[in-house]
């Protein structure tokens, strides 16, 4: 799949799921078993938190791309330095796109509008740091935090999902494999059964 459609592709996707999440989600249990609809429920209730912490996340480490970019292209002094800066925010979430849509067209910009190497190279500097530290350190430690994913895991599973399948592998490797760690911590450590306490008596009172 050409990269430029998946970039195109993936929000569109996103959108839509996130609309339609709780029709989904109904019509799923309206085919499932009641045997097994209290585990199904368990699962998508599971689901649900873990999305919605993710997105918490995500929002944060585009709100710092965002900052960095307008940062770095404001000092430089190019034109839109500030729609290129929220744009890398907004699409930062789709690997390559912040690089493509808003680090390319800023070094044009900068060589056109200043004719000369210092604004340029100012440019590929802001774009390798907000990168890096959008990639390798904002990504790992806040959605990562979100999600109650290791840092090393968060990178690990994006590296994996891009290895086996592409761009979008990256985008969804994260969400997917929090909400597989979080149903198997379930699964794995259930939450205690609480006892009765000393005075209570579970045999129905006398008639």
């Amino acid at each position: 799949m050409p990269i430029s459609f998946t970039i195109v592709l993936s929000p569109v996707v996103a959108l839509y799921l996130l609309r339609d999440w709780h029709r989904l989600v109904a019509g799923l249990e309206s085919y499932v078993r009641t045997s097994r609809r209290a585990s199904i429920e368990q699962f998508l209730r599971i689901a649900d938190q873990v999305l919605r912490h993710y997105i918490h996340g995500q929002l944060l480490v585009m709100l710092g791309v965002a900052a960095m970019y307008t940062l770095g292209y404001g000092l430089t002094g190019i034109s839109l330095g500030l729609v290129l800066g929220v744009l890398a925010g907004i699409v930062f979430v789709i690997p390559f796109a912040s690089l493509v849509l808003v680090g390319i067209p800023g070094f044009v910009i900068a060589i056109l509008q200043f004719h000369d190497i210092a604004h340029p190279f100012a440019i590929v500097l802001t774009v390798v740091m907000a990168e890096l530290m959008g990639n390798i350190v904002l990504t790992p430690v806040l959605v990562g935090r979100f999600v109650r994913v290791h840092p090393a895991g968060v990178l690990l599973f994006i590296f994996a999902g891009g290895a086996l399948f592409g761009v979008l592998g990256m985008v969804l490797a994260l969400p997917l494999a929090a909400i597989t760690t979080a149903w198997t911590s379930k699964i794995v450590n259930p939450p205690p059964v609480q006892s009765l306490a000393p005075h209570q008596d579970p045999s129905p009172p006398p008639t």
